[in-house]
């Protein structure tokens, strides 16, 4: 039996379905079950069709801006382990844990071997069962339309040892619409975070989808508490 190879139009068409479908989540429940339907085929019918470079670029932005991290870094909403993929390429020393509240997008992960420990997490609850030592936090796509406002920020950070590093990335018009900008300013007078830094990234190459201006934002910051 031949099998159809799809054209490029009906994989952008499947693609860009798969971010509205995710843009579109209200719940931790909504997420579950979406992206337990979507795991396996999350890296190549969305990451590989979207032409979905941003946990490239946010990675090399890590490896660029970084001091030295000498503990664990946590990636949050780590899916099936794009960022830390890239990161373990660059730098096989790196110790990374990842957080994501789809069991089944953790399992692929799990399979890339690249992570320390996995961990099957709600980010919108108010505690979390995971170490309280991070030296890092990375986050790439979680910060975004259907998925968290910038509240969780202050949760993580009592995962933080002190002086932690965060690289959290925000889509741009995510980032306007839930008031991160007075969020993490807020924490900068109450003292817990310093060294704010704030750079564009791009997120898409697939020139043919509706998203394809899309940004992001990668929010660079220190715990000072």
């Amino acid at each position: 039996m031949i099998r159809r190879v799809k054209t490029t139009e009906e994989k952008n068409i499947e693609a860009t379905k798969i971010l509205a479908g995710a843009y579109s989540l209200k719940n931790p429940e909504d997420h579950v079950e979406y992206y337990g339907r979507i795991a396996k085929d999350y890296d190549t019918k969305f990451a590989g069709n979207m032409g979905y470079i941003y946990p490239k670029e946010i990675a090399k932005k890590i490896l660029e801006i970084r001091n030295e991290i000498s503990g664990k870094i946590c990636d949050i909403g780590c899916g099936t382990g794009l960022v830390a993929e890239c990161l373990k390429n660059a730098d096989q020393t790196l110790v990374i844990d990842g957080v994501d509240v789809s069991q089944e997008m953790l399992e692929v992960a799990r399979n890339k071997k690249i992570y320390n420990s996995l961990y099957a997490v709600d980010l919108t609850a108010d505690t979390y069962k995971i170490p309280t030592d991070y030296s890092a936090i990375i986050s790439a796509g979680t910060f975004t339309h259907g998925h968290l406002g910038p509240e969780p920020i202050r949760s993580l950070i009592k995962y933080c040892k002190n002086n932690a590093q965060c690289f959290i990335g925000v889509n741009q018009v995510h980032f306007d619409e839930k008031h991160f900008a007075s969020f993490l300013n807020n924490m900068i007078e109450e003292k817990i975070i310093a060294n704010l830094s704030i750079t564009e990234l791009t997120i898409y190459l697939n020139q043919e989808s509706e998203y394809r201006s899309d940004k992001a934002l990668l929010c660079y910051f220190e715990v000072s508490c």
